[in-house]
């Protein structure tokens, strides 16, 4: 009887797996179940990017093509096209992907490596690639790259208690191939970007804090070394610390962004 029994109890605990196996599969991701907050932050610096879009070329846009609404009209369509890829991508279950992200991170090292070579030059640096007339900066691609790579690690791997070299500098050494790749392209602030939102992705996942302090030290040595072997960088610090020296020159935007600010107080404390 008691035989009789525990099979019975073996056959529906075998049922009751696969009944909740096929449910998985068959579960679609409603809006319900989709961090709300986090959507709403998104559709709002989509709209606050493109008010900023609108503010920055409606005179440029008036100028060269009559129309100022001219690069609004451009961003909309690209804000609208980006959002219904979003909620296109948000019914797939990114589960089933993560070991594309190896994929991706070696697809970025890839246009990294080939944009000194046949990369388009702008402004006297070569950070696009034209493929198939379409242009993109592989940068941006690397920070991708960077989130999705690493978090896929982190999972895979864990030992974030481990000792330095084993534990963060194990994951720094992956990323740093994409972030001095990118410097190469000599692209300082998103090698910057890069290197900050490793850290912080280190840091959530239980990295120690003694683990802390070396990564300070050696982002700060990296970063002043990144700055001197480049002139126009340094010109460019100096210029921070004492724009109006000149004024109509190096310094002439960030003159100008304080002339906003100050406008712009006059106009809030006015309004009061």
């Amino acid at each position: 009887m008691n035989k009789y029994k525990s099979t019975t109890q073996r056959k529906k605990v075998s049922k009751s797996k696969r009944v909740k196996k096929k449910n998985l599969k068959k579960k679609k991701v409603k809006m319900g179940e989709v961090n709300l907050g986090l959507f709403y932050t998104i559709l709002a610096l989509v709209a606050i990017g493109v008010v900023m879009v609108f503010s920055a070329s409606s005179y440029y846009a008036l100028y060269e093509q009559e129309n100022v609404f001219h690069f609004l009209y451009k961003e909309i369509i690209w804000a609208v096209g980006g959002l219904i890829a979003l909620l296109i991508i948000m019914q797939f279950d990114y589960h089933k992907y993560k070991k594309a992200t190896i994929l991706l991170y070696v697809v970025a090292i890839l246009c990294l490596a080939v944009t000194p070579f046949i990369g388009v030059e702008v402004n006297g640096a070569k950070r696009w690639l034209d493929i198939f007339g379409i242009s993109f900066q592989p940068s941006e691609l690397a920070k991708y790259a960077t989130v999705f790579f690493l978090a896929y690690m982190i999972e895979k791997r864990g030992r974030m208690q481990e000792s330095f070299w084993k534990g963060p500098m194990f994951y720094l050494v992956f990323v740093g191939i994409l972030a001095g790749l990118v410097l190469v392209g000599r692209n300082l602030s998103i090698t910057a970007v890069i290197m900050f939102v490793a850290f912080i992705m280190l840091y959530v996942s239980g990295m120690k804090r003694k683990h802390i302090a070396n990564i300070f030290a050696m982002g700060g040595v990296l970063g002043v070394l990144a700055i001197l072997i480049e002139p126009y960088r340094i010109a460019r610090v100096l210029n921070f610390t004492n724009p109006f020296k000149d004024a109509s020159g190096d310094g002439y935007q960030l003159v100008h962004s304080f002339y906003a600010i100050r406008f712009r107080w006059v106009i809030w404390s006015w309004s009061w």
